[in-house]
């Protein structure tokens, strides 16, 4: 190494001999202790001036950790081969570091922000990470979100348009002209309750001056013949006394019309429950066997608010009328199951600590009605659970089912009476848009916040624009019953069908004085 140096000095170019120190002590050899330690050779250590040789110590960079580093080490070398200063070139350092850590932040910021994006994107869709359910009711709250759109009001009102045309079409080619309503699409069996049902919701359409021009009477009544047969049961009664509210307006001029009222609330008085105030009954047996039940209850809600928006009294009161209604309403707050999950109302009388999920929304349905029209308050507990239910069915399947249940009469009660069943099968989806239209454009009660209307809203869109074509296919294949359900169902969307007229005038003098009989 020692011959290497002198060589290149001998060229000249001393000033162009670098030094790094890796081990050793400079100056170590003027010491004979510690000669050994020496890091520079002899020609380093010694320079010519006016011919000579006088002792000096060479500039070098020093990697040692207690000196200048590897780092400062290296820039001093290339300092000097450079031409530069030390210093320069550490700011140039510096300066190169620091934009390296500018682009490793920017780089990491822009990692974080797409994660967190996608994160995020995922909770608004719907998938179960943690945290989801709170930040979805944030963006609902604010009404905003990515993967889960609002439906516009007006693109779900044309789309349950659109639908119902499909249900009018199908139960009138069901009809084929004759006089009635079927009981399925293949014609095959008659049936008042079908007929009614049918009837009454085709009269909740804007065309029901011409169905009731060209098509059939919709106020046929079971009770117009085998008045006291054990086997008759309430709901073809209030079906049909329910299209004979809705349909009295304009059948004013038909002197049969307040005849068939009246015949009407008097079969149904039969339904009555005498030992359990408000409760109605599906059968029509002797007073000691008539066990009152939700669904019967409902449909005698369902009616006695139909006759009080139509303003026609029962049995000639009004007053009478708006008791019923709110014996009906407390029977139904009553026997409110708050044990049964989820929360809501038996199905028939033989199923014990069950509730339907159809019956449920169709009752919950009703209560928000009386509240509307007939002012009537419902309980806390219950007007939460409305909002809860509604939540589950978010995300539902048409294919979910709704319950069913079985009503009878007990063969082994006084009189000897044959034994009596009936089975009844739940739709939920109609229901539920009935349900959720009415929560939404509720007027009493609790106000909606932004959160709640926002998720009813999006419920409201999954009914009708995601599920309601396969509802109506469903709808149409068999039974007559579920075109009717779901054509009233989807009327609802279109207009409530609660006045906030609550005059009781009565619609022609013939129909009875505001007085109890």
């Amino acid at each position: 190494m020692r011959q290497e140096i002198e060589a290149f000095q001998a060229l000249g170019h001393e000033d162009r001999v670098l030094c790094l120190i890796v081990d050793g002590e400079p100056g170590a050899s003027d010491r004979p202790t510690s000669s050994t330690r020496e890091c520079f050779s002899p020609p380093l250590r010694t320079r010519k001036v006016d011919g000579q040789l006088v002792a000096c110590e060479p500039l070098a960079a020093d990697v040692r950790k207690s000196r200048d580093g590897k780092t400062n080490a290296k820039l001093k070398i290339i300092a000097a081969m450079l031409g530069v200063t030390f210093d320069e070139l550490r700011r140039r350092e510096d300066q190169r570091r620091l934009q390296q850590r500018v682009r490793l932040t920017a780089a990491l910021a822009l990692f974080t922000l797409a994660a967190a994006a996608a994160y995020l994107t995922a909770l608004d869709a719907g998938l179960g990470f943690p945290g989801g359910i709170a930040f979805r009711h944030w963006l609902d709250g604010h009404e905003v979100s990515l993967m889960r759109p609002i439906p516009e009001d007006m693109t779900i009102r044309d789309k349950a348009a659109g639908l119902q045309k499909m249900l009018v079409a199908s139960l009138e080619q069901a009809r084929d002209g004759s006089n009635s309503y079927p009981a399925n699409f293949n014609r095959s069996r008659q049936q008042p309750w079908a007929h009614n049902m049918a009837a009454f919701a085709l009269l909740g359409l804007s065309t029901r001056t011409a169905l009731l021009t060209g098509g059939p009477a919709p106020m046929r009544s079971q009770s117009e013949k085998n008045f006291g047969e054990l086997g008759s049961v309430s709901t073809p009664e209030f079906w049909g006394l329910m299209a004979l509210a809705r349909g009295f307006d304009i059948q004013l001029d038909d002197p049969d019309a307040p005849i068939r009222l009246e015949t009407t609330q008097r079969t149904l008085e039969e339904f009555l429950s005498p030992d359990d105030p408000g409760g109605w009954t599906l059968f029509r047996t002797i007073p000691a066997m008539r066990r009152a039940d939700a669904y019967s209850t409902a449909m005698a809600l369902m009616a006695l608010l139909e006759a009080r928006r139509a303003r026609l009294p029962w049995s000639g009161s009004v007053e009478r009328r708006d008791e019923l209604i709110r014996a009906s309403f407390d029977w139904l707050v009553r026997n409110f199951q708050t044990t049964a999950d989820p929360p809501g109302w038996q199905a028939g009388t033989s199923s014990l600590g069950e509730s339907a999920d159809g019956l449920t929304l169709q009752i919950y349905g009703r209560l928000l009605d009386a509240e509307r029209e007939a002012g009537l308050h419902i309980p806390d507990l219950i007007d939460r659970e409305i909002g809860r239910h509604l939540a589950r069915v978010q995300g539902r399947a048409i294919e979910f089912l709704g319950g069913s249940g079985e009503f009878g009469v007990d063969p082994d009660g006084p009189g000897g009476l044959p034994e009596t069943s009936e089975g009844i099968n739940f739709l939920w989806h109609p229901w539920a848009i009935d349900c959720a239209t009415r929560w939404l454009n509720r007027r009493e009660g609790k106000p909606l916040s932004t959160q709640e209307r926002v998720e009813i809203q999006r419920l409201l869109g999954h009914l009708v624009l995601s599920l309601g074509d396969q509802a109506v296919a469903r709808a149409t294949q068999k039974w007559t019953f579920t075109a009717s359900e779901t054509l009233y169902g989807l009327s609802s969307v279109l207009s409530t069908s609660s006045r906030t007229d609550s005059s009781d005038t009565p619609r022609r003098a013939g129909l009875g004085a505001s007085t109890r009989p």
